[in-house]
């Protein structure tokens, strides 16, 4: 054989063993060009790891039980005036967003509504699907009062449900503190169709490759806190508390305090413990 021939062999394996060792290289880096390894210090330019989670509900109260679901009222002295065993309590939700604090405006998937919410049982109809968000920290929710009219509640509400046409509807009997007070029956039912906002100080961290349960918590006792209002139910000495649109004079102030505390009452956290309740340490932290 020639050494021109020798040459050209010697050559065509040299560029052959070059070739492979490339590829190799190539392959080793992930996919990176020449096979550089990727520096940890950067951050990833791929898609942002998202989690599950899911939606429950809560209230709360000193007496809230399911088989004895009393809540306690506060005069506007302050003191204790009485109490309220509930045989109904129901709010309509609509879309409830959770934001990583009040002004984010990025667009993310959110429950969508309406829910009705028994705060008795705890339970919501229907119960929210699962929902997909970015993991990290989230500080704040966007919760919406939905009132459903009568065409929107059709398949939703029975006729006749006194939830028709409003967004909470709570219903029981209010027995003063005093020994001969008189038990007074309580129907008491809000239009209101408006959006607000819960906030907590400790962000809720949302953890991948989990389903992380945030639960919202009614306060029902802090509803009926009268302290440094005009009124309370003191003044409404008549046999069937009725508190609705129509309410006058001093019903209509009472009513409107306990819109105001509906407002600044909630709270939500992360279900740590997985209990279904939300602890005073979810609260807080």
């Amino acid at each position: 054989m020639s050494n021109k021939s020798t040459q050209t062999t010697t050559d065509k394996i040299t560029k052959i063993f070059y070739l492979a060792a490339l590829s190799q290289l190539a392959a080793a880096g992930c996919g990176t060009w020449l096979g550089n390894p990727k520096d940890p210090t950067k951050p990833s330019t791929g898609a942002t790891a998202t989690s599950e989670v899911s939606l429950s509900f809560d209230s709360q109260g000193g007496g809230l039980t399911l088989t004895q679901p009393s809540i306690k009222v506060t005069g506007r002295n302050g003191q204790t005036i009485g109490s309220i065993v509930l045989s109904e309590a129901r709010v309509v939700l609509g879309e409830i967003k959770i934001k990583t604090a009040s002004d984010e405006q990025e667009a993310r998937e959110s429950f969508n509504g309406p829910f009705i919410v028994d705060l008795i049982s705890h339970s919501a109809a229907p119960k929210p699907e699962v929902i997909t968000l970015a993991g990290g920290t989230y500080k704040h929710i966007d919760l919406k009062l939905r009132k459903l009219e009568d065409g929107q509640a059709n398949g939703i509400l029975a006729d006749g449900d006194p939830l028709r046409n409003k967004s909470i509807h709570l219903r029981g009997v209010y027995t003063a503190s005093t020994s001969t007070a008189t038990p007074q029956a309580l129907d008491m039912s809000f239009d209101l169709d408006e959006q607000f906002a819960l906030n907590r100080n400790a962000a809720v961290t949302v953890d991948t490759k989990v389903t992380n349960n945030i639960i919202i918590a009614f306060d029902l006792d802090r509803w009926f806190d009268f302290s440094g209002r005009e009124a309370d139910l003191t003044d409404l000495g008549i046999q069937t508390i009725t508190l609705d649109k129509d309410s006058k004079e001093r019903s209509s102030t009472v009513r409107q305090a306990i819109k105001e505390n509906i407002k600044g009452s909630s709270k939500f956290g992360k279900d740590v413990d997985n209990d279904g309740r939300l602890g005073t340490k979810e609260r807080e932290n």
